[in-house]
């Protein structure tokens, strides 16, 4: 599901996904809209020119 909605986001923004990926099996990762939030929050990064930073 992450890489899905990474892939979507990136071709919305017109990027290539950005690599990495958070640590799916945290538990505030167990809602959808918080894997889809994480995918926006790392293809955003790239468009900004900024790093993702994964806190847990």
């Amino acid at each position: 599901m992450y890489r899905a909605a990474l892939k979507g986001f990136a071709a919305r923004y017109g990027l290539d996904p950005p690599p990495g990926r958070p640590d799916l099996a945290h538990p505030d990762f167990g809602l959808t809209l918080a894997v889809h939030m994480a995918a926006l929050v790392a293809v955003d990064a790239r468009a900004a020119g900024r790093r993702e930073t994964w806190r847990g």
